[in-house]
């Protein structure tokens, strides 16, 4: 077992990496933009990150929800599962909203907004385990585009992390 992250949380671990690694990005990582400004939240991004307008592209991050995706508790020829394992096995959903202020017209905004996206599937592909964070992987799920006052993309994103049963601040190995 590895030791504690500072600050304890898995969760806060993993999502500071998260945003550590998007406001990073930029084009001489061979990226398409320099990005702006990257928030949390649980409400909508046009009601919070993107209503003050930061510059294009912004990212706002929500965690939809946590599950737990352990085998049930038996002991089988890969070793012991559930219960069993000393760990629990986690999948985090997050929507990933871009936007940001833009006075490009919409089909130039929707291309650049693409982009964006192109560049986060890199990030993650490139930093599949988010640099030792905590996270075992990282999953594209999709996008869609939302229209609200101005066009966003959401796009949908599944982490993976083992934590220990007895000490959750802890990463439990696999």
């Amino acid at each position: 077992m590895r030791e504690a992250f500072v600050g304890g949380s898995l969760i806060a671990n993993i999502e500071s990496t998260l945003k550590n690694l998007i406001e990073n990005i930029g084009p001489s990582g061979g990226y398409h933009y320099d990005w702006n400004n990257v928030s949390f939240g649980v409400v909508s991004p046009e009601e919070t990150a993107f209503s003050a307008a930061p510059a294009f592209p912004s990212a706002h991050i929500v965690l939809i929800e946590e599950k737990n995706i352990d085998e049930p508790d038996t002991e089988n020829a890969a070793g012991p599962s559930g219960a069993f394992s000393g760990a629990y096995y986690n999948v985090m959903t997050y929507m990933i909203s871009i936007g940001g202020n833009s006075s490009v017209s919409p089909p130039d905004r929707r291309a650049g907004l693409l982009n964006a996206l192109d560049d986060l599937k890199k990030l993650f592909g490139v930093n599949y385990t988010l640099k030792n964070s905590g996270a075992s992987a990282v999953m594209y799920k999709g996008f869609e585009f939302a229209n609200g006052a101005s066009l966003t993309i959401d796009s949908y994103w599944t982490i993976r992390y083992y934590q220990s049963r007895t000490e959750p601040d802890k990463v439990a190995e696999a």
